[in-house]
């Protein structure tokens, strides 16, 4: 509610919360503050279940545990923010140092906060093209890793439209050797 106050714009989270029966249940909430006076807020809050969303990622995570090359799962959102949604284990190794490291630069889960922005742009003008051509899109770019060390890597991906105003993009990622 702060970071809303203080940008003046729409922020997101995920919540764990449980049911009266144990169960799990996920929640992505969006906030906005209307009104802020003095110490009173007047909340403009959306609140989606996506229980069956985060489920579906944990069994995609375990089929993609293995895999010796990076895929990942990436939502270019209305509001024109990339998120990611699910990540193999080895596209840390080839991006980051680990996945707590990716998390806690990522703000929930957005491309902008770790990627370059002339990367995360070419990479959404490269989304919405493969969404109106049907064809698979590649990219081949540098990434300077937190300890120093420049890595090239290249992407082969394919988007589709999502159903709310949302695009998905399924992407294969590598180490470039020159």
């Amino acid at each position: 509610i702060l970071a809303a106050r203080i940008e003046k714009t729409v922020k997101q989270c995920l919540l764990k919360s449980k049911k009266a029966n144990g169960a799990s249940l996920w929640l992505n909430v969006s906030v906005n503050v209307v009104v802020s006076e003095r110490d009173w807020h007047l909340l403009y809050l959306a609140i989606e279940d996506v229980t069956a969303i985060k489920h579906k990622t944990r069994e995609m995570e375990e089929l993609f545990k293995n895999i010796p090359i990076g895929l990942g799962v990436y939502e270019l959102c209305a509001d024109g923010e990339i998120r990611t949604h699910i990540l193999s284990s080895n596209i840390y190794e080839l991006n980051l140092e680990s996945p707590l490291e990716y998390l806690q630069h990522s703000d929930n889960g957005k491309l902008s906060k770790v990627i370059d922005a002339k990367i995360v742009a070419e990479f959404k003008e490269k989304i919405l093209a493969s969404v109106k051509d049907g064809k698979r899109k590649e990219m081949r770019y540098s990434f300077v890793r937190p300890n120093g060390e420049k890595v090239w890597l290249k992407s082969k991906f394919k988007a589709v439209a999502g159903t709310k105003n949302n695009y998905f993009c399924y992407v294969v990622l590598d180490r470039e050797t020159n």
